[in-house]
């Protein structure tokens, strides 16, 4: 079977990864995609985490064996994985996500998808990561930094509410929408509000307005600040 991924076009292949998912075969699925990644093909990894939902075999199993390849696959095969994985519950793929997002060197793409996973799945441990990529500044993070302020709703705590309070006054529109609405999740005190008052960044007082009382139209949205071109393109989360 796996020979007919050989000078395959992207529909040939799909039919033949949904017939290993149907076999249930952690490694035959491995050398599938193994495949894949020596040609340098790349498969979408939607196609790829939906697909996987199919598998019939060890669903936990398949993932940490595939997760096991992260360091030499490309990134769409290590997405899909971890978007896949976001449909399971078991603490083992807690475990090893978090090692991985705290100390290894990932693509953006891929931290950006365990970011995601620990907003659907709440791992103590990972608290602190999530700290440290909403602190971070750097342009190149800022995406990471967009997704961990919406995971932080589900880490309450007086430092996680510090730190959003701070991520109010980032550059970054999406930044501070996203930090604005996990602490209003969180529960926005009359103290936050003095607090945002005070320091004087109407930017961040008026995105907390903004997720506190929605305006009735997009002219009264809180404005975004003008920044030089060639600045980052976010995207919300």
């Amino acid at each position: 079977m796996l020979s007919y991924l050989e000078d395959s076009t992207v529909y040939c292949r799909e039919n033949v990864l949904h017939a290993l998912y149907a076999l249930g075969r952690p490694q035959a699925l491995e050398h599938a995609f193994e495949i894949l990644n020596q040609r340098g093909w790349y498969h979408n990894p939607k196609l790829i985490a939906d697909g996987m939902a199919s598998f019939t075999g060890d669903k936990t199993a398949l993932v940490l064996r595939l997760w096991k390849h992260r360091g030499e696959w490309e990134e769409s095969l290590n997405v899909g994985t971890v978007q896949f994985a976001m449909s399971l519950t078991d603490p083992a793929l807690d475990e090893a996500f978090y090692q991985a997002l705290d100390a290894e060197v990932l693509t953006t793409e891929v931290r950006f998808a365990l970011v995601r996973y620990f907003q659907r799945h709440p791992y103590e441990p990972v608290r602190h990561v999530l700290y440290r990529l909403l602190d971070t500044q750097d342009a190149q993070d800022s995406q990471l930094a967009v997704a961990a302020a919406a995971a932080l709703q589900l880490y309450p705590g007086e430092d996680t509410r510090q730190h959003l309070k701070q991520a109010l006054h980032s550059r970054s529109w999406y930044v501070r929408h996203n930090a604005a609405s996990s602490l209003n999740r969180l529960g926005i005190t009359p103290e936050d509000m003095e607090e945002i008052r005070q320091s004087g960044d109407r930017y961040a007082l008026e995105m907390l307005q903004y997720v506190i009382e929605p305006p009735v139209t997009e002219e009264d949205a809180p404005a975004e600040p003008e920044y030089p071109a060639g600045s980052l393109q976010e995207v919300p989360v």
